[in-house]
This record gives structure tokens, C-alpha cells and sequence, in this order.
């Protein structure tokens, strides 16, 4: 870690009150108490000048406003997409997800989570002058910033959840954050901006030395405790230049509607790409009656389903594939199963056996905003138009964004899944950044992807499995 020039006292006042913060979360993820989402948790600059170690003209700002506190006060409405907003959702998740699995190496296993994604470029796109920022406006599917706003709260509302309707554990959280380095000189206009990206996005937000060990353990004790420990560093490792750090945290757990009978797993062997074989623990959900399916022209799919109502999606190729024929599927197949299971256009099978490896494992995406350039998103990547105009404040210099990093776990076993994602954005001032690189384009016992969707059919996590064994 990158060290500045000492830590400042007020730096020290404002990580311990963070610090506070945090451990007041608890063990789990968004577990904090409650507060009125009208004030958001926090105070105008002239109302707080009695250091409350939230918003104040010497203490620029540690408060939390979480996706969590804001559901806890309002009773939960059922909102879903209109078919227009879902549909604009769908293609995103298709174009980022087949541009991303291009990145990863044969014999690896994958895992993306589309909406983490989508909720950190929210949060972003919250930060600038809209009118610079069409290209992103129109990657994220939105024609301007009301309705992409309305479209987070749809999301949110839809995918969240505590309990299943038998009062039993079904969690589905997230949780946004902006972290502002001292060194960025935010006037008033500035705070006010961030203030209302926080205030629509529900966002936690802090300012400190980004590059000190005691930021980065704050950072990471977030990031822990927003996804109940299943993930536990950032993503991407500050460094000197950094000015602004945005996080979107994904927590899922959720047990199947049927449990699977742990008598049932044993050893069989699941065929890699390469035509050799491993064994694996391979779960058996036994024969179903009028059993939920779809084919494509080179896969057959099935769903299993969650206490409530939520599913994963199985996606078995015909053959064993290698990685581009997987690719080919994601980007030419993948679009129409996870459109028909959103849109009900399922068959009924006569019955269905299941086998399905148990899974743990983790991936990391570095470099996201190569990807993002080449869909044509250009303004938020350079000082040209200055994006970030509402956050200059006495700053000469202009932030662009200089990196996106995501990093997943899942873990899926007899019980159920549990998962997480945590999307970060780095931004800096006014430096060079790089060009986008050039993108080239049920018996699961060899390689196949699953889409874990809502209940209110949002593709959550996007996954292939080569080697379970791995």
C-alpha cells in the first residue's frame, strides 16, 4: 500500500467513526439499525457542525444509506420491469456477459453477476453531468437519469429479500458505497452532489487518505461485512492517484425449494472440455414429474427453484464443448433462454433427472471498463467533457473513471446457494488511461453455465463450469 504524508488527526476522528459504523453493521450483511430514508442518515453541512462525525464542514462525511436500511423503512412493494425496462435489462446482461466470458482462460471456471455491475454504473452515472453522458445513458438501457432511477428501485425492491414466505431464511441484499480521497477539494455544490447520488442510490459514503492502510482495512471490513464474509478484500487495491472509489456489494443465500438428499451425492465423473475426465461430487435431485424445461438449437435447459421463487438456470450443451463453442452459446443462445424463462415461454417434460456438482469456487474480471469502451461507452473514460463536472469543485483537475474490477464467489451445495459479488470503480484525475483492448468475439457432467435469476426474473449471476473438480 501507497502511503501519503502521515495520517491527519481529522482522518483519524473519521475512520474511527467509520469504524463505528461498521461494527455497528454486525456480523451480517446490511444488518445496521434502522433509520428514517427521508433524511437519507444524513445532515446538511450547516446543520451539522457539532462534528457528529457525519456531514460537516470540517468532517466530510462518513454515514451509511443502505439498498438494506431503505427496504426496512418502507414496506415492500412488488415491482417488476415493464417489458420494455426488461428487455433493455436483458440486452445489457447478454452483451456484457459474453464480452466478459471472452476474457477468461480454457479450463476455468466463470462467474459474473450482470446486475452488480449494473447498480455500480448506476451509481456512477449518478455522479455526472447526464447531458455528457448519453453513451452510458443508452449501454445502460435508459434514455435519461429520472428513468434510470426508476428503473434501480424497480430492481432493488424486486430482488431483495430476508425471509421466504414461511418466515425462513431467503436473502438477497446490496449495498452501494463512494469513498472520496482528502486530497479532492469538494466544495459545497459538490457535496450536494454526492449527497443526492446517495440519496437515490442509497449509498453509504465516506472521505479519507484513500491510500492508507487504516482506509484500505475500512474499505475491506465493508466489503466483509456487506457480503457476510463470503467475500473479504476489495476487488482492486488503491493507488497513489486514486481520488474516488465507488463499490456495489451483492449478497445472495438462499436455500432449494426441495432439499437435495446429501445420501444421494456421490463421486462420478464430469468430463473437461479437453475430453478428460475428474471426479467430482455430483449431487441427485431425482426423477421430477412435469418438470419446467427449454431447448435451443444446442442446449437443453431446466430450472431449480428456491424457497422463494427464485431459480437457477442449468444450461447443458448437447455436446461437451470447448471454450469457444461455450462462447458461441453464451452470445448466440444464452439471449433466448434467459428471455424465455423471463418471459414464460417454458415446456413441460413428462420428468427430469437431476445431477448437479456441488460447486465452490471464486473469479475475478479486471480491466471491466475495456469491455465497457468497446460497447460504445467513451465519456466517463477521460477528462474530454468533463463527465464529472458536478464533483469539480476547486479542483483544477478532472476525474475520469480508470478502472472497474469485480470479484465473486459461489458456493452451491445440498442446502442451496450462497454467492456474492462486489463491483468496484476506481477514478482518478486527469491522466492517461488506455485504449480499450480488441475483444474477440439434466446429467451436467461436462462443461455448462447457469443464470441465477429473482424471483422477479433479473439474471443475478451468470456462470460457466469447466471443472468443477478445480
Amino acid at each position: 500500500m501507497i502511503m501519503k504524508n502521515g495520517l491527519k488527526k481529522k482522518v483519524v476522528a473519521l475512520l474511527l467513526s467509520a469504524s463505528m459504523l461498521l461494527a455497528a453493521c454486525g456480523s451480517e450483511a446490511g444488518s445496521s439499525s434502522s433509520k428514517n430514508s427521508s433524511s437519507s442518515g444524513k445532515e446538511s453541512s450547516a446543520d451539522s457542525s457539532s462534528g457528529s462525525g457525519r456531514i460537516s464542514s470540517e468532517n466530510f462525511y462518513a454515514a451509511e444509506n443502505s439498498y438494506t436500511e431503505y427496504l426496512k423503512d418502507r414496506e415492500r412493494a412488488e415491482l417488476g420491469l415493464s417489458e420494455e425496462e426488461l428487455a433493455a435489462f436483458l440486452s445489457f446482461v447478454t452483451s456484457t456477459n459474453e464480452k466478459y466470458f471472452a476474457k477468461g482462460s480454457a479450463g476455468e471456471n466463470y462467474l459474473y453477476s450482470p446486475i452488480s455491475l449494473y447498480l455500480a454504473l448506476a451509481l456512477c452515472e449518478e455522479l455526472t453531468d447526464e447531458k455528457v453522458t448519453s453513451d452510458l445513458l443508452t449501454t445502460l438501457g435508459v434514455k435519461d437519469i429520472k428513468t434510470l432511477e426508476s428503473a434501480v428501485d424497480k430492481i432493488v425492491k424486486g430482488i431483495s429479500s430476508e425471509k421466504d414466505d414461511k418466515g425462513l431464511t431467503s436473502i438477497c441484499r446490496t449495498a452501494n458505497s463512494i469513498w472520496s480521497d482528502d486530497q479532492l477539494v469538494l466544495d459545497d455544490e459538490a457535496k450536494k452532489a454526492i449527497e443526492h447520488a446517495a440519496e437515490q442510490m442509497f449509498a453509504d459514503i465516506y472521505n479519507t487518505d484513500l491510500q492508507t492502510e487504516e482506509a484500505y482495512e475500512a474499505m475491506n471490513k465493508w466489503v466483509e461485512e456487506k457480503t457476510a464474509g463470503l467475500i473479504k478484500e476489495i476487488p482492486n487495491e488503491p493507488d497513489a492517484d486514486t481520488r474516488m472509489i465507488l463499490f456495489n456489494a451483492l449478497y445472495f443465500k438462499k436455500t432449494w425449494k426441495e432439499e437435495i438428499n446429501k445420501d444421494y451425492t456421490e463421486k462420478k465423473e464430469f468430463t473437461l472440455p479437453s475430453g478428460e475426465t475428474v471426479k467430482t461430487d455430483m449431487m441427485s435431485v431425482g426423477v421430477e414429474e412435469k418438470k419446467e424445461y427449454y431447448k435451443t438449437a444446442n442446449t437443453v435447459t431446466a430450472p431449480l427453484y428456491y424457497s422463494d421463487g427464485s431459480y437457477c438456470i442449468f444450461i447443458r450443451p448437447n455436446e461437451n464443448c470447448d471454450r469457444q463453442a461455450m462462447s458461441e452459446i453464451m452470445k448466440n443462445e444464452m439471449p433466448e433462454i434467459i428471455s424465455a424463462y423471463a418471459n414464460g415461454q417454458l415446456k413441460k417434460a413428462d420428468s427430469l433427472h437431476f445431477t448437479i456438482p456441488k460447486l465452490e469456487y471464486e473469479f475475478k474480471i479486471e480491466d471491466m471498463q475495456n469491455e465497457i469502451q468497446a460497447l460504445g461507452v467513451s465519456s466517463i473514460f477521460g477528462p474530454t467533457g468533463d463527465p464529472f463536472s458536478p464533483l469539480d469543485g476547486r479542483n483544477d483537475d478532472k476525474l475520469y473513471v480508470s478502472a472497474i474490477t469485480q470479484k465473486c464467489k459461489i458456493i452451491m451445495n445440498e442446502e442451496g446457494t450462497e454467492a456474492a459479488a462486489v463491483t468496484q470503480i476506481d477514478m482518478k484525475c486527469n491522466a492517461a488511461f488506455d485504449e480499450p483492448e480488441e475483444i474477440i468475439y439434466m446429467n451436467l457432467d461436462h462443461s455448462y453455465a447457469y443464470v441465477i435469476m429473482s424471483n422477479n426474473n433479473i439474471p443475478l449471476f451468470v456462470g460457466v463450469v469447466e471443472n468443477p473438480a478445480k
